[in-house]
């Protein structure tokens, strides 16, 4: 029983030893890249005030991953959140005027390394 007692009780610290030191490196490495950008640009209209979103930052066509970001024990954890948006064109290239679905300043996906889904985990790059 000792025996069992102390393999036990090495394996617990051995887990503790190599995610201290591995830990930040492993979910690096198991989670999707991305690129963000923060929508604070408007633009108005005809007295309407749109946000004014890169549309590299349009997935799925009308969908944008919205990402929060918390304090982890040693790094930050972003997730990311899938929400429909509604858009029509500006007269910017390469932008969309964003007629609902987020708000300034929320943080918005532009680009990423594999593809996403809601409610996963990312580093930002």
């Amino acid at each position: 029983m000792k025996k069992i007692y102390i393999a036990l009780i090495s394996l617990f610290w051995a887990v503790i030893i190599f995610f201290t030191f591995f830990g930040e490196k492993l979910y690096m490495s198991t989670n999707p890249n991305v690129t963000v950008t923060a929508a604070n640009t408007m633009q108005v209209i005809n007295d309407e005030t749109f946000v004014l979103i890169p549309s590299s930052c349009l997935f799925d066509e009308n969908y944008v991953y919205v990402v929060t970001t918390q304090k982890g024990f040693s790094i930050d954890i972003s997730t990311i959140e899938k929400r429909e948006v509604a858009t029509k064109p500006s007269e910017t290239d390469n932008r969309l005027l964003v007629t609902e679905g987020i708000s300034r300043g929320e943080v918005i996906v532009s680009k990423s390394d594999r593809p996403l889904a809601d409610g996963m985990r990312v580093v930002i790059s």
